[in-house]
């Protein structure tokens, strides 16, 4: 009986971290005010090739996943596929059927500014959420922890890091990078930190 009840605490944890972190992706690409880094990538993608941000998000997840592997010196997680899969077709989900055509770019920028916000810790407590349950993650978030452990950098500074790379790189592509990204840069690092410490607490409690 103990066993089911951590199997389904293990799995409500999983999918509804995914699906608060994808929704939250959502809120910061529509927001229009300059989206999350690795967002930012995505729909830089998406505009300069084609294709889906869906579709961008697994295939750079096999690039990171392979990084990952570097840094932590083992062989690429094969079950992270199924993690993958279903955070690209989640964003797909909000981005290109419930949000399609919805942007806020004509609107004043208290509004953008708390759309996004919004979205950016959604999506920083969506990631803290489904990494406690310890399934596969994707590469793009365990490489902040794959980065601080071989490195022994804390999780911000390791998040740090990784945003501005990602962010040269959507910059380079023509991605939304914008006043949102630099705020990304600045304080996701700790909304995941910090979400993960309360959050990790109450899931040993129930």
């Amino acid at each position: 009986m103990r066993q089911n009840h951590t199997t389904i605490k293990r799995i409500t944890f999983f999918l509804l971290g995914i699906t608060i972190l994808t929704f939250g992706t959502a809120l910061t690409v529509i927001a229009s005010f300059g989206t999350s880094f690795w967002s930012a990538l995505f729909v830089g993608l998406e505009q300069k090739f084609g294709l889906t941000f869906g579709t961008w998000y697994i295939l750079i997840q096999v690039v990171v996943a392979i990084i990952n592997a570097f840094l932590l010196k083992k062989a690429p997680e094969v079950l992270s596929i199924i993690t993958i899969v279903i955070e690209g077709l989640l964003s797909d989900i909000w981005l290109e059927i419930i949000f399609n055509n919805i942007t806020f770019i004509n609107y004043p920028p208290y509004i953008q500014i708390s759309i996004f916000i919004m979205g950016l810790v959604l999506v920083g407590f969506g990631v803290a959420v489904y990494v406690i349950p310890d399934y596969p993650q994707v590469p793009m978030d365990k490489i902040v922890f794959a980065l601080s452990e071989r490195c022994k950098f804390s999780i911000s500074k390791s998040q740090f890091i990784i945003a501005l790379i990602v962010s040269a790189f959507a910059f380079i592509l023509g991605g939304p990078i914008g006043i949102g990204t630099l705020i990304a840069i600045i304080i996701f690092g700790k909304i995941v930190e910090n979400s993960y410490e309360i959050m990790f607490k109450f899931y040993n409690k129930i």
